[in-house]
Protein backbone atom coordinates (compact mmCIF):
# COMPACT_ATOMS: atom_id res chain seq x y z
CA UNK A 1 0.00 0.00 0.00
CA UNK A 2 2.98 1.89 0.52
CA UNK A 3 4.09 3.07 -3.09
CA UNK A 4 0.15 3.61 -4.26
CA UNK A 5 0.14 6.49 -0.77
CA UNK A 6 3.16 7.32 -2.60
CA UNK A 7 1.34 7.63 -5.90
CA UNK A 8 4.24 5.93 -7.16
CA UNK A 9 1.27 3.11 -8.51
CA UNK A 10 -1.80 4.96 -9.43
CA UNK A 11 -4.87 2.75 -9.77
CA UNK A 12 -6.88 2.89 -13.01
CA UNK A 13 -10.33 1.25 -13.18
CA UNK A 14 -12.51 0.15 -16.28
CA UNK A 15 -15.39 -1.81 -16.97
CA UNK A 16 -13.67 -4.84 -18.84
CA UNK A 17 -10.54 -7.12 -18.67
CA UNK A 18 -10.94 -6.19 -22.61
CA UNK A 19 -11.03 -2.60 -21.84
CA UNK A 20 -8.22 -2.82 -19.58
CA UNK A 21 -6.03 -4.66 -22.40
CA UNK A 22 -7.04 -1.55 -24.76
CA UNK A 23 -5.56 0.77 -22.18
CA UNK A 24 -2.36 -1.32 -22.18
CA UNK A 25 -2.08 -1.87 -26.01
CA UNK A 26 -2.46 2.20 -26.13
CA UNK A 27 -0.31 2.84 -23.47
CA UNK A 28 -2.53 4.16 -20.90
CA UNK A 29 -2.18 2.22 -18.33
CA UNK A 30 1.41 0.07 -17.49
CA UNK A 31 0.09 -2.91 -16.23
CA UNK A 32 -3.11 -5.19 -15.82
CA UNK A 33 -3.60 -8.09 -14.06
CA UNK A 34 -6.33 -11.27 -15.49
CA UNK A 35 -6.03 -14.89 -15.13
CA UNK A 36 -4.20 -17.32 -17.45
CA UNK A 37 -7.59 -18.44 -18.98
CA UNK A 38 -9.18 -14.75 -19.42
CA UNK A 39 -5.54 -13.92 -20.80
CA UNK A 40 -5.69 -16.73 -23.66
CA UNK A 41 -9.46 -15.88 -24.35
CA UNK A 42 -8.61 -12.20 -24.99
CA UNK A 43 -5.50 -12.61 -26.90
CA UNK A 44 -7.62 -15.27 -29.56
CA UNK A 45 -10.72 -13.48 -29.83
CA UNK A 46 -8.70 -9.96 -30.07
CA UNK A 47 -5.75 -11.21 -32.41
CA UNK A 48 -3.11 -9.74 -29.68
CA UNK A 49 -0.51 -13.12 -30.34
CA UNK A 50 2.70 -11.61 -29.80
CA UNK A 51 1.58 -8.14 -28.48
CA UNK A 52 1.84 -8.45 -24.96
CA UNK A 53 4.49 -9.46 -22.71
CA UNK A 54 3.02 -11.52 -19.99
CA UNK A 55 5.00 -12.62 -16.98
CA UNK A 56 6.36 -15.97 -16.12
CA UNK A 57 5.66 -15.99 -12.77
CA UNK A 58 1.87 -15.12 -11.86
CA UNK A 59 0.22 -12.95 -9.44
CA UNK A 60 -1.40 -15.76 -7.40
CA UNK A 61 -2.20 -18.96 -7.90
CA UNK A 62 -4.81 -21.34 -5.84
CA UNK A 63 -6.04 -25.22 -5.19
CA UNK A 64 -9.51 -25.97 -5.99
CA UNK A 65 -11.31 -28.35 -3.58
CA UNK A 66 -14.16 -30.56 -4.42
CA UNK A 67 -16.89 -30.36 -1.57
CA UNK A 68 -19.28 -33.29 -1.27
CA UNK A 69 -21.82 -33.90 1.12
CA UNK A 70 -21.73 -37.00 3.48
CA UNK A 71 -24.65 -38.80 2.08
CA UNK A 72 -22.63 -39.05 -1.32
CA UNK A 73 -19.96 -41.61 -0.31
CA UNK A 74 -19.66 -43.30 -3.75
CA UNK A 75 -19.58 -40.63 -5.61
CA UNK A 76 -16.42 -39.14 -2.94
CA UNK A 77 -14.70 -42.71 -3.60
CA UNK A 78 -15.26 -42.30 -7.23
CA UNK A 79 -14.23 -38.02 -7.89
CA UNK A 80 -11.20 -38.94 -5.12
CA UNK A 81 -10.03 -42.03 -6.98
CA UNK A 82 -10.53 -39.98 -10.55
CA UNK A 83 -9.07 -36.99 -9.17
CA UNK A 84 -5.76 -38.98 -7.87
CA UNK A 85 -4.61 -39.93 -11.18
CA UNK A 86 -5.33 -36.40 -12.90
CA UNK A 87 -1.73 -35.27 -13.15
CA UNK A 88 -0.62 -38.10 -15.62
CA UNK A 89 -4.44 -38.24 -17.27
CA UNK A 90 -3.27 -38.01 -21.29
CA UNK A 91 -6.19 -36.61 -21.44
CA UNK A 92 -6.81 -34.75 -19.12
CA UNK A 93 -3.44 -32.79 -19.91
CA UNK A 94 -4.64 -32.10 -23.64
CA UNK A 95 -8.04 -30.27 -21.93
CA UNK A 96 -5.56 -28.45 -19.67
CA UNK A 97 -3.72 -27.05 -23.28
CA UNK A 98 -6.53 -26.40 -25.48
CA UNK A 99 -7.80 -24.17 -22.56
CA UNK A 100 -3.98 -22.48 -21.84
CA UNK A 101 -3.57 -23.74 -18.35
Amino acid sequence: MEAMERNDIIRVNAGTEEQNIKKLLHNRVDVTTLSKSKLNQHIGNMQLEGQLHISKVPLSSYTRHLLVTRNLKSEFTFISEFSADLAENVRWKVLLKKYGL
